[in-house]
């Protein structure tokens, strides 16, 4: 079955839908995956391969607004996980993100591939050959160099994706040498942003300054948030630059 694409799904992609805003978020947060298993028809067992994007967070309210932007399923998958709220994107619906967030996504290229290549095969036996073959990859991520972020990072609504996914603004406070007085310590706004994805966050240090420390891009007034937050702050989805 050679498909057209884009691909037919059973629910339309949001019109609001910016696909490097996703892949900044999804380069952070996001989860790409081929999952195999078996379903009963009429007495028999067949094998069942599905292509699946997901998100997790902490925070019903944003993985609500996820599926806002993205449509998908929002969903509570567990009460006591430190995040316990899913959003994903299955099936063809998957497939048809991948295929539009592919350009912005460099270390999910073979996963988007392997969900282009599952759509255009028919058999079970060979969409799970697809499956393990992407099982294979530690991670789901093909490996990737700052240089393949360095245009990406340029974007403001990349880099608002990346700080949707896992940023946080804060005021971090340091006391006052010489009183007690608290009126008299210092506050200083920051923007902490996790990843483990180190091609990243060196492409962002590069780009907008801060410190990179192990897998947090730290950036404080002193060394450029100013001037970020007015980049990336028309197209946050998630976050609010309300520092808490």
């Amino acid at each position: 079955m050679n498909l057209e694409w884009p691909v037919k799904v059973n629910k339309e992609i949001p019109q609001n839908f910016d696909p490097m805003w996703f892949g900044g978020l999804i380069e952070v947060a996001g989860s790409v995956i081929l999952t195999v298993g078996t379903e009963n028809r009429n007495g028999r067992q067949y094998i069942k391969v599905t292509p699946i994007i997901t998100m997790k967070d902490n925070d019903w309210g944003r993985i609500k607004k996820l599926e806002e932007y993205a449509g998908g399923l929002a969903r509570h998958i567990s009460p006591i996980e430190s995040s316990p709220y899913q959003w994903a994107a299955r099936g063809y619906y998957a497939v048809e993100l991948a295929r539009l967030v592919k350009p912005y996504a460099p270390s999910r290229q073979e996963a988007f591939t392997a969900f282009e290549n599952w759509a255009n095969e028919d058999e079970p036996e060979q969409r799970e050959e697809i499956a393990r073959e992407l099982q294979s990859i530690e991670g789901g991520r093909n490996e990737v160099l700052e240089y393949d972020y360095r245009q990406l990072v340029t974007q403001s609504n990349f880099v608002a994706g990346v700080v949707d996914a896992r940023g946080g603004f804060y005021n971090k406070n340091i006391p006052y040498a010489g009183d007690n007085l608290p009126y008299h310590d210092w506050v200083i706004p920051r923007l902490e942003t996790h990843s483990q994805n180190q091609p990243l966050l060196e492409a962002l240090h590069e780009k907008w300054g801060g410190v990179v420390d192990r897998w947090d891009w730290i950036v404080g007034k002193e060394t450029g948030l100013m001037p970020l937050i007015e980049f990336i702050a028309p197209e946050l989805k998630l976050r609010s630059i309300e520092p808490k």
